[in-house]
């Protein structure tokens, strides 16, 4: 299951920029697998806001910035 949310908005030379996102991916039974996000709440990470959650263990990794497509790209394992 992958679950995503994304806040962007139009700058004026017409781009879509993201602003926030999350994506959340879960396996069938609803336990998390990872979840990449741009909250910033873990300032001390390398590539701060950019971090991941990693399973249950709630480990949170340092980022790099994400997009649908990279995550995307993750789960079919055309990305580490």
């Amino acid at each position: 299951m992958l679950e995503f949310a994304e806040y962007f908005q139009v700058t004026e030379a017409g781009d879509i920029e993201v602003v926030t996102y999350s994506y959340h991916w879960a396996d069938a039974e609803g336990t998390l697998l990872r979840r990449w996000d741009n909250t910033p709440h873990y300032p001390g990470l390398d590539g701060f806001p950019h971090h991941v959650h990693v399973g249950e263990s709630g480990k949170t990794l340092s980022s790099q910035p994400m997009t649908l497509f990279r995550v995307l790209d993750v789960l079919t394992g055309k990305q580490a």
